[in-house]
């Protein structure tokens, strides 16, 4: 059975552990080795679109997998409350 390419399917099923460190290699040690890794700066306007609702598509390993980041879940009601 062929999967839409949209649909939730798709994508791997586990969730992704995501953790807030300090930057530097010693945070990055801490967090644990990988088979490889890259760092991703983003940019204002890149924030501000995934506060508007956007989803942030992000080829890594040189087009070898793919990253979708969404912002906080709300209304922009709500998210100009966060801030």
């Amino acid at each position: 059975m062929d999967i839409p390419f949209d649909s939730p399917n798709r994508a791997y099923e586990s969730v992704p552990n995501v953790c807030i460190i300090e930057p530097g290699q010693a945070a990055r040690d801490t967090f644990g080795h990988r088979y490889g890794s890259q760092i991703l700066t983003l940019t204002a306007e890149q924030l501000d679109a995934l506060s508007e609702g956007k989803q942030l598509g992000i080829s890594i390993m040189e087009g070898e997998y793919a990253l979708f980041i969404n912002g906080p879940q709300g209304t922009s009601q709500d998210l100009g409350e966060m801030r």
